[in-house]
């Protein structure tokens, strides 16, 4: 009887997780963030690059890693399928995070999300569901209405669509809050808080600009 060959697991996808601080206060919460993500991320991906080479990368990158131009840019530098960036921010009493998931070789974003933080909170366990929104759990999709036939769609301040006869639907979405943002020439900059919820529709009435 001939034994069967055991067929090797598939490798793991490799992944490096980078989170910035938008200010000082916010550079603990930073830290503590990145080392969680880096712990739960193991289950699921690979984690090749040094230290070594996360800061030479970093030392060669001039933008905002939450953007999936810069992330892939940063991601193809040390070799990696996936960048998990992310920014933290202070406002007031409670800490705002903005994630995104970008894969590096087709340099577009898999998801997102922008969440809150009270100081006092378990980060800890914060940083568990955002991971599991971000990583693990359902995605819906949101479709864009707006008064404007075109213009650029923003989704947690990064540009994710545009607007075609005022209409357009973004795919892949973490359920849960983000902020949605319009810039359309000859109208005022709106910025609004939503919620995706499966399948979601925002409608939204720009106002245009006063006539010189």
């Amino acid at each position: 009887m001939v034994a069967q060959a055991r067929a090797e697991p598939p490798a793991k996808p490799s992944i490096v997780v980078k989170i910035e601080n938008g200010d000082g206060d916010s550079a603990k919460l930073a830290l503590a963030l990145e080392a969680a993500l880096e712990s739960l991320s193991r289950g699921r991906y690979a984690s090749k690059a040094t230290r070594k080479d996360v800061q030479a990368a970093l030392d060669e990158t001039d933008c905002k890693l939450v953007e999936p131009t810069c992330a892939s840019s940063f991601g193809s530098r040390i070799a990696v399928d996936y960048v998990l960036a992310g920014e933290v921010e202070t406002h007031g009493k409670h800490k705002r995070v903005v994630l995104a998931l970008v894969n590096v070789k087709t340099r577009q974003r898999v998801r997102s999300l922008r969440d809150a933080i009270a100081t006092a909170s378990d980060n800890a366990k914060w940083a568990r569901a955002m991971y599991d929104r971000l990583v693990a759990a359902a995605v819906g999709e949101l479709t864009v209405i707006a008064n404007a036939q075109r213009g650029e769609v923003l989704l947690d301040g990064q540009l994710v669509a545009a607007l075609f006869e005022g209409k357009t639907t973004i795919s892949g979405l973490v359920l849960g809050a983000h902020q949605l943002g319009i810039r359309a020439k000859g109208y005022k900059p709106i910025d609004v808080d939503i919620t995706v919820d499966g399948s979601s529709k925002e409608m939204l009435l720009l106002e245009p600009l006063a006539a010189p």
